[in-house]
């Protein structure tokens, strides 16, 4: 009772278009004027200590994981939360204070290793041949990812 209380506080003002959430216990919600953009399935709560701590990666990984589930443009979606200003998640000044209580070398360490130490498999599925992390110049529709690298470093 207590964790949909929270929700619905957090969920009121997160879209600043008309949107319609399911909670894991069923319940559905509708925030908003007209048809909703957006319906945002919760198949189970989210860690209230990673919501508080980071909200954007807290709702980010959920979706990741199969934990919500948001049918409708995800790119939209994604525009009309920024849009809205009382979100807690456009509340610039909530995000620069947190970004500051959470730093530490250490932290960044882990952070970088938990995302980029995963092995070179993982990055031939989506690199070139040379393994180049960058961006890329096509040309041409038919050039390769590798020719369009090599391009980009010839004319960049």
């Amino acid at each position: 009772m207590v964790e949909e209380l929270l929700y619905k506080k957090i969920l009121k003002n997160l879209f600043s278009d008309p949107v319609q959430f399911t909670l894991w216990n069923g319940e559905t919600i509708k925030y908003g004027e007209g048809q909703p953009l957006f319906h945002v399935t919760f198949h189970k709560p989210l860690s209230k200590k990673e919501i508080a701590k980071d909200p954007s990666i807290a709702f980010g990984e959920a979706y990741m994981n199969g934990d919500l589930e948001i049918q409708g443009d995800l790119e939209k979606a994604m525009q009309s939360i920024y849009k809205k200003q009382e979100s807690f998640l456009g509340d610039r000044t909530l995000q620069y204070f947190k970004s500051k209580w959470n730093f530490s070398k250490q932290k960044n360490k882990e952070d970088i290793a938990h995302h980029y130490d995963i092995g070179n498999d993982f990055y031939k599925l989506w690199l070139d041949d040379t393994m180049t992390y960058s961006c890329a110049y096509f040309q041409n529709n038919y050039d390769s990812l590798t020719t369009a690298n090599i391009i980009k470093s010839i004319i960049f």
